[in-house]
């Protein structure tokens, strides 16, 4: 167990990851193209292995609702998720 003060400022609380549906194929291939170039993509053999182990890397495990295939993504630089959160403390310096 980990209790964390909820205004500590290293807490983060994502929600659940939403279900994106209903993409035209430009859609489809634009956000394909944004996985590829800031995720190492691996194909995992089953469901089992979607959630991801503790470690220094950023992965999400991921569920392709169109094949059905599970997939691991492991962030390829931390620095991706700095500029995306920049209001967030940096995990870089984790």
């Amino acid at each position: 167990m980990c209790l964390v003060a909820l205004q500590d400022p290293g807490l983060t609380v994502f929600s659940d990851p939403p279900l994106v549906r209903g993409l035209d194929g430009d859609q489809q291939e634009a956000l394909a193209t944004a996985l590829r170039r800031d995720f190492d993509i691996r194909e995992l053999g089953d469901r089992s292995q979607l959630a991801p182990e503790a470690g220094d890397e950023i992965r999400i495990g991921y569920l392709d609702a169109h094949s059905r295939r599970p997939f691991m993504l492991n962030l390829k630089d931390r620095a991706i998720a700095d500029a995306a959160l920049p209001d967030r403390p940096s995990l870089s310096a984790a």
